[in-house]
């Protein structure tokens, strides 16, 4: 089926679109809504810095899903290990849904990370005024993603042996 998005008229498939308030959006402008709203998002969330953290130091006492833990900070810089598995970037938590969760680096690039919960390896988060890693300032939440690392240039032989070789 091939639907026309309702902002820039771009014709497609009907898989590549999304459906918003009614609304269908092509990946582009489904992305530049993610954006906009994560900045309306984190401009709001710094004027109600403190009811946040009040909550953040009443759900701490609960267990909690991951989706929930990253829920609370939606809108807010955290840190994460997305490019370099040993070092956390500051990046901006854009939106946490049902499989996955968001985030962007870089706001005015446009990119968008997009990461299953199954990739996260631990979640740090810090109630007080601390910071959790001083090169990321301001950083209540550091999430570390699970990295592939394939090793180069060790390599190995393998020689099957008959069992009566060995001897009994």
């Amino acid at each position: 089926m091939i639907l026309e998005c309702d902002r820039c008229k771009m014709t497609g498939d009907c898989n590549l679109f999304h459906k918003v308030n009614g609304e269908d959006l092509c990946g582009s402008c489904y992305n530049k809504l993610l954006l906009t709203s994560a900045k309306d998002l984190f401009y709001d969330r710094v004027q109600q810095n403190d009811s946040l953290k009040q909550k953040r130091e009443e759900s701490s006492k609960y267990d909690l899903s991951f989706k929930d833990l990253l829920y609370k900070y939606v809108g807010e810089f955290v840190g994460v290990n997305h490019n370099n598995p040993t070092e956390y970037d500051k990046a901006l938590l854009i939106s946490v849904n049902d499989e996955f969760f968001s985030i962007s680096s870089d706001i005015n690039s446009g990119i968008i990370h997009h990461y299953p919960y199954n990739a996260i390896m631990s979640v740090l988060q810090t109630v007080s005024d601390e910071h959790i890693i001083k090169s990321i300032p301001d950083c209540k939440l550091l999430i570390q993603i699970q990295r592939l690392i394939v090793y180069k240039g060790a390599s190995g032989l393998i020689i099957p042996l008959p069992l009566g070789i060995l001897g009994n």
